[in-house]
């Protein structure tokens, strides 16, 4: 089945939105991050997302790719994705 993107009106897959249309632009860089390519706080701090000063990175950035992790928030990632 295919769904017209409420944004550009391209056809598509993945529902009311393309996936160009869904795409992030990293808070540090704003280099584009292809859809559901984009690392979270949640990604990062994984089950302490939910406590205090863990719902966004200390600089208030959100969705970050890869190249823009700090050392210490890429080993935190790499832990959580052991799990």
């Amino acid at each position: 089945m295919t769904w017209k993107c409420v944004n550009c009106g391209q056809y598509n897959d993945l529902g009311d939105c393309c996936y160009d249309c869904a795409c992030h632009e990293c808070d540090r860089c704003d280099k584009t991050i292809p859809f559901d390519e984009e690392i979270t706080p949640h990604d990062v701090f994984g089950e302490d997302y939910f406590k205090p000063n863990c719902l966004e990175f200390s600089d208030k950035a959100y969705a970050l790719c890869a190249e823009c992790l700090t050392p210490t928030e890429k080993k935190l990632y790499e832990q959580n994705q052991e799990e």
